[in-house]
C-alpha cells in the first residue's frame, strides 16, 4: 500500500478522533465522558458518532450494540412470585383508633408471610401503639383539666360552669363548722357551759350533661370522640387541720378536725362594758332573749380543699381489617417482609369509661373573700350553732333549734337567778 493511500485512509480517523477529543475538553469539569452512559456502559466512537457499549467481552461477529446516550436500556420483567408453601414472619402495622396514649394510634403485629412477601395472618402485637403515620382528621379537643369559665363564689356556694359549647354547671358549698352547746343562748355567770365541736366533713355538689357531640356526633350517630353521660362533681374535703374556737373573755383553743368537747365558764356578764356591743334585737334569731340583751361573740375556723371529678363515656372507633381471610401458615422462617396493606377497613366503635380529676386553688375564684383565702387551702368561718339538753340530745323537741349568722355567732352571759339556762328550762 503506498504512503498516500495509507494517508488517505488514516486521515479521516484521526480527525475523528480529534472531534471527540475537542469535545470532551469543552465539557465542564464536573462532566465526565462516562456521564452519558448508563452504569454498565461506556462511550466509544463508532462510524462518525459516538455511542454506548455494553460493558463485557463481545464474542460475536457483529461489532458493538449501540444504544443512544439519552435513553435506558428497559429493564427485563421479573416473572411473577410462585408461593411455594413456605411461610416467614414479618411486620406489619394497623391502626387501633385512640386509645391511654392518644388519638389515631396504631400497633406494629408479627404477622405470617408467604414466600412472595403476600401476608397471611397475624401473629402477636409488638410494643405499645404509636402515632399512625397518616392520622385522620382529629375532633375538636375536649376542654383542659382545669377549665371552669369562672370558677365563681357568690357569698354561699362556688359555682363551676366547664368551658364547653354545651352547658355543664356544679355547685357545692363549704360544709359549716357545727357547735352543740347547752346551756344555749344564755348562760349564767360561773355556770358551767358545754361546748362540743363536732367532726368536719366533706361536702358534694354536681351537674349532669347527656351528650357532648366532640366528634360531630349525636345521639344515635355518634362519631369518634363523641362524650355522653357527663357528670362534672365538686367537692370540698378537710384538710385534717384542727378546727379553732375563739369566744369572748376566753382563750382560743383547738380540737382535732374529727371533734371535741370542752367546757368553760365565765366570770363576768355579757355586757357593753367589757365588750358586748351587740343585742340581740340587733343580730336576730334570738327570740328567746330579750331585744335589749348585749351578747358575746365567737367565731371558729378550719380548712378544706376543693376538688372536681369529672366523669363520661367516650366513643372511640376503631378499625378491623374487611380483607377476605388468608391461608393459615404451617411453619414459620425469618425474613422481613414488606408491610401488608389492607384495602378494606371497617369502622366499628363502642363507648369507654373516662374520667378527669383535679383541684381547684383558691386562687382559681372570682370574688372570693381575702378572709377565705389560705394560700393553697379555703379558710372555712361558717358555723352553725344547735342547742342541745343536759344529756347532749339535740334532737330533744323542748330544746332542738339551730342558729347561724356566718362566721360570727353570739351567745349572753347573765347574772342571778330564774334567766335563761337554768338546769330543765329551755
Amino acid at each position: 500500500m503506498t504512503d498516500e493511500m495509507m494517508t488517505k485512509r488514516v486521515l479521516p480517523v484521526c480527525i475523528g478522533l480529534i472531534a471527540i477529543l475537542v469535545v470532551l475538553l469543552l465539557l465542564p469539569n464536573s462532566v465526565h465522558a462516562d456521564d452519558f452512559c448508563p452504569a454498565g456502559q461506556h462511550p466509544e466512537y463508532v462510524n462518525g458518532s459516538v455511542v454506548c457499549v455494553i460493558d463485557g467481552n463481545n464474542t460475536g461477529t457483529e461489532g458493538p450494540t449501540s444504544v443512544p446516550p439519552d435513553v435506558t436500556p428497559q429493564e427485563t420483567p421479573v416473572p411473577a412470585c410462585i408461593p411455594d408453601g413456605s411461610v416467614h414472619i414479618g411486620n406489619v402495622i394497623r391502626p387501633v383508633g385512640n386509645d391511654q396514649f392518644g388519638p389515631n394510634r396504631c400497633q406494629t403485629w408479627q404477622a405470617w408471610f408467604d414466600n412472595c412477601n403476600n401476608f397471611l395472618d397475624l401473629f402477636q402485637p409488638i410494643g405499645p401503639t404509636i402515632p399512625c403515620v397518616n392520622p385522620t382528621a382529629v375532633p375538636p379537643q375536649p376542654p383542659g383539666p382545669s377549665d371552669c369559665d369562672p370558677l365563681i363564689y357568690d357569698g354561699n356556694s362556688f359555682s363551676c360552669s366547664w368551658n364547653f359549647q354545651w352547658h355543664l354547671e356544679a355547685r357545692v358549698s363549704m360544709p359549716p363548722i357545727v357547735i352543740d352547746v347547752q346551756p344555749y343562748p344564755a348562760t349564767l355567770v360561773t355556770w358551767p357551759t358545754t361546748f362540743r365541736v363536732n367532726g368536719v366533713t366533706a361536702n358534694s355538689g354536681s351537674g349532669t350533661l347527656a351528650y357532648a357531640g366532640w366528634g360531630g356526633g349525636y345521639p344515635g350517630n355518634s362519631r369518634d370522640g363523641d362524650w355522653r353521660n357527663i357528670t362534672l362533681t365538686m367537692t370540698f374535703r378537710p384538710t385534717g387541720s384542727p378546727i379553732t374556737v375563739n369566744l369572748s373573755r376566753q382563750p382560743s383553743f383547738t380540737v382535732p378536725s374529727s371533734g371535741g368537747t370542752r367546757t368553760l365558764t365565765w366570770d363576768v356578764a355579757s355586757h357593753p362594758a367589757v365588750g358586748a356591743y351587740r343585742t340581740a334585737g340587733g343580730v336576730g334569731q334570738l327570740n328567746e332573749l330579750p331585744s335589749d340583751m348585749t351578747l358575746f361573740q365567737g367565731n371558729s375556723m378550719t380548712t378544706y380543699r376543693l376538688y372536681y371529678t369529672m366523669t363520661y363515656q367516650e366513643y372511640d372507633v376503631y378499625y378491623v381489617c374487611g380483607d377476605q381471610p388468608t391461608p393459615t401458615p404451617r411453619w414459620p422462617t425469618s425474613a422481613t417482609p414488606r408491610p401488608y396493606t389492607c384495602q378494606n377497613w371497617v369502622p366499628r366503635g363502642n363507648w369507654i369509661d373516662r374520667s378527669r380529676n383535679g383541684e381547684f386553688p383558691p386562687s382559681a375564684v372570682v370574688n372570693l373573700p381575702a378572709s377565705m383565702n389560705g394560700g393553697d387551702v379555703y379558710n372555712d368561718w361558717t358555723v352553725v350553732i344547735r342547742r342541745m339538753d343536759e344529756s347532749g340530745n339535740v334532737n330533744n323537741p323542748a330544746y332542738a333549734h339551730s342558729y347561724s349568722w356566718g362566721s360570727i355567732w353570739y351567745f349572753a352571759v347573765r347574772e342571778g337567778q330564774g334567766q335563761i339556762g337554768w338546769p330543765g328550762l329551755p
